[in-house]
């Protein structure tokens, strides 16, 4: 057996040990961590200038609207609920989803059911409470549909039926 080394002030280990210092031990590989995609260009147009501003840079994932201070678009009207209705960007798209409004919200003239998120594309006009905006991505023309309007979007993870 081995004596126990003197104490010089610094960490050993015998060869072999996992001990207090590096020999012996085995690091793991780094994992990759996936990149999350950027949201991309979107604004929403204020037709009828209700909020004070004329466009609203949509930047984030989950865009808060509503008449709550601690929204990110602020309507300031007693029609418009404190959080009426959100803009979520999941899964390659952006979806509109009511969060049960007391006057409800309307994507291309058709009511939107509470919590079921609805794809918008390029020019679809929103309406909360008759408050008009328009939904604009910067890298598309307004045109086109984006699939079935009666149908909503499943939530995140699970699949639709083909």
């Amino acid at each position: 057996m081995r004596p126990p080394p003197r104490h010089t002030g610094q960490r050993h280990t015998w060869p072999g040990s996992r001990g207090a210092g590096t020999r012996g031990k085995v690091r793991a590989p780094a994992r990759a961590v996936p990149a999350t995609p950027a949201v991309p260009k979107a604004e929403l147009i204020d037709v009828d200038n209700v909020s004070g501003l004329k466009t609203l840079a949509i930047h984030k994932r989950i865009t808060r609207i509503g008449r709550d201070p601690d929204n990110d678009l602020v309507i300031p009207l007693e029609t418009v609920s404190g959080l009426h209705a959100l803009i979520e960007y999941r899964d390659g798209f952006f979806l509109l989803e009511d969060q049960r409004s007391t006057n409800r919200t309307y994507l291309g003239g058709e009511a939107v059911a509470p919590h079921s998120p609805k794809r918008l594309k390029s020019g679809d006009e929103i309406r909360f409470n008759g408050c008009a905006f328009v939904f604009l991505l910067e890298q598309q023309l307004p045109s086109g549909d984006t699939g079935e309007r009666g149908e909503s979007v499943p939530p995140s993870g699970e699949a639709s039926d083909p």
